[in-house]
């Protein structure tokens, strides 16, 4: 199952280019989840590929769209897959656009420090956070030191997750990024004052 988003246009001037962007995105997870665990080849992959598909299921929703300081359009996917074992899988992913041009607004158009002084930020706020709210798993899983280093290490301008909302932002670590299964999703809060040094996106 999957949702497709659409922006009209009388909600952005950049409405064209909004939509191939969620185009792209939305092909992007059809080839990742569905298109190329089904691929087949020749018929006698056929049988195979029925039972796989009666066995898995993947899930894509759109969960929430929100325009941010009259300038700025956010979409969120959430995606649910099972291919066997003990659980299935949950992910998520906003992305945030300029309603004039269309264009992807990315971390490095909004952050007005260096990529160093941002991983040094989202490193010691993941810390922070984590051994108030993450207790229990913080010895077993790179506790100190390794914590802050896994956490820098994630928070290249093209690797970290980032949902912006009225009035916060929030860090966002998959499931085992920064945490066994059983930690799920970690999010972490911040103000936009924390991360931008301003009251708003």
């Amino acid at each position: 199952y999957s949702e497709s988003y659409k922006v009209d246009e009388s909600v952005a001037d950049g409405y064209e280019a909004i939509n191939a962007h969620l185009q792209e995105i939305e092909d992007g997870y059809y080839e990742k989840y569905i298109g190329e665990l089904y691929e087949v080849e020749d018929a006698s992959q056929c049988d195979i590929h029925v039972a796989k598909a009666i066995e898995d299921y993947i899930e894509i929703y759109v969960t929430d769209v929100c325009v941010l300081s009259d300038a700025y359009i956010a979409v969120k996917y959430e995606i649910f897959s099972y291919s066997g074992g003990a659980h299935g899988s949950y992910s998520s992913k906003q992305y945030l656009f300029d309603l004039v041009t269309g264009e992807l607004v990315t971390i490095e158009d909004l952050y007005e420090g260096t990529e160093e002084e941002f991983r040094e930020f989202i490193a010691q706020k993941t810390m922070d956070d984590y051994s108030v709210n993450y207790t229990k798993y913080y010895d077993s899983y790179s506790g100190g030191q390794g914590l802050y280093d896994n956490a820098y290490a994630a928070a290249g301008y093209n690797d970290v997750d980032l949902e912006f909302y009225e009035d916060k932002v929030v860090l966002v670590y998959q499931e085992y990024e920064m945490g066994p299964y059983a930690a799920g999703q970690i999010r972490i809060d911040m103000t936009y004052q924390e991360l931008f040094g301003r009251d708003s996106l």
